[in-house]
């Protein structure tokens, strides 16, 4: 016996559920990552407009990341951060990090991605782990003195995992705008998705930090329409000793402009956080 057309849109309805499901598993990285390609002349551009250069100066085509000179750098005593930025663009676009920390004593270096701006490499969490570790431990070798990991949105999760890493030996965690785990953001803007079982990228903050030693400061905008609060609540309440995690809120920001609203004297705070 046929079934009546109206009878068959539940399967239909089913099927394209199922599909558009696989279609997400498929192509889950187009929806995670937005790098900014570029080839060599046009990185020297972009370098050169935003006044930043390839960290290590001498690597070439092997850069790392890059920094900037805005202060000599007999002046930047108080250590290095070495910073993980969030997910569209490149890390030249965050070189008004270097500007307002370079002033008040800190080296910068911005991280770059493998596969973003001019770097070859594989998009990834188990990439982008492996290389920044890389990357801190190279820092390491470089300059002495204290070091602080600090990430933003998608760099959040990717700086805990490098403060993961023991031989990093970091001396402070900062995450700005960070979740608990991918997979709960994911969660909260795809409710109609099951994401915990295609996701393959975690980037669980909280199984990365359970065993850092160091203070770990949580940056939260509290307008915030991209990573939920309750996400970056469940990270700091998930993080272990209370005296070594603090919890800044800032409010009546969105996403991207919690960082035009935090002052030198906050900044120079933030830095501080040591564990007593």
């Amino acid at each position: 016996m046929n079934l009546a057309w109206w009878q068959s849109l539940p399967l239909l309805a089913l099927g394209t559920y199922v599909v558009f499901c696989l279609s997400a598993a498929l192509w889950q990285n187009k929806l995670l990552y937005f790098p900014e390609r570029l080839t060599d002349a046009a990185a020297r551009e972009a370098f050169a407009f935003y006044k930043v250069e390839r960290w290590p100066e001498t690597a070439g085509a092997e850069y790392r990341g890059v920094a900037k000179k805005t202060v000599p750098d007999a002046t930047l005593t108080n250590g290095t951060v070495l910073i993980f930025h969030g997910n569209a663009g490149g890390a030249h676009e965050r070189e008004s990090y270097c500007d307002t920390l370079q002033k008040l004593g800190w080296r910068v270096i911005l991280a770059e991605y493998p596969g973003y701006a001019a770097r070859g490499g594989k998009l990834g969490e188990t990439s982008f782990r492996d290389d920044g570790c890389a990357t801190a431990r190279l820092v390491r070798q470089n300059y002495p003195g204290r070091l602080v990991i600090l990430g933003e949105s998608l760099g959040s999760g990717v700086a805990a995992s490098v403060a993961a890493d023991l031989k990093v030996k970091a001396d402070a965690v900062i995450l700005a705008t960070p979740w608990d785990t991918l997979a709960s953001v994911a969660a909260h803007h795809y409710p109609w998705l099951p994401v915990r079982l295609f996701l393959r990228d975690r980037y669980d903050s909280v199984s990365y930090l359970k065993s850092y030693p160091g203070p770990v400061t949580l940056l939260m905008a509290e307008d915030d329409e991209i990573m939920p609060a309750s996400s970056t609540l469940a990270l700091y309440d998930a993080l272990p000793h209370a005296d070594r995690k603090r919890l800044i809120r800032v409010p009546y920001v969105g996403h991207n402009e919690w960082f035009w609203q935090i002052t030198d004297k906050q900044w120079r705070e933030i830095l501080a956080h040591q564990v007593p």
